[in-house]
């Protein structure tokens, strides 16, 4: 129970991590639109743009280790 409990909590950082590093990115794609050079907002689009990528690719990884084990279910 005790390392269920340590393991629960440490996704819960992980989680809270990647959360807080979306929000410092949209945040400053906001900055940099309403504030920013264009040298700035090009920094800050391309950074939105990477963070899309990688939440896709976090979703497809996702869809296909579930697939791979509702297929092993069956």
């Amino acid at each position: 129970a005790t390392r269920l409990k340590a393991r629960h909590s440490f996704l819960r950082r992980f989680v809270m991590v990647d959360v807080l590093h979306d929000i410092e990115v949209l945040e400053n794609l906001v900055i940099a639109m309403t504030e920013g050079a264009s040298d700035e907002k090009y920094a800050a689009l391309y950074a939105v743009e990477k963070l899309l990528i990688e939440k896709k690719d976090l979703v497809r990884k996702f869809e296909e280790e579930f697939a791979d084990d509702t297929q092993e279910a069956a």
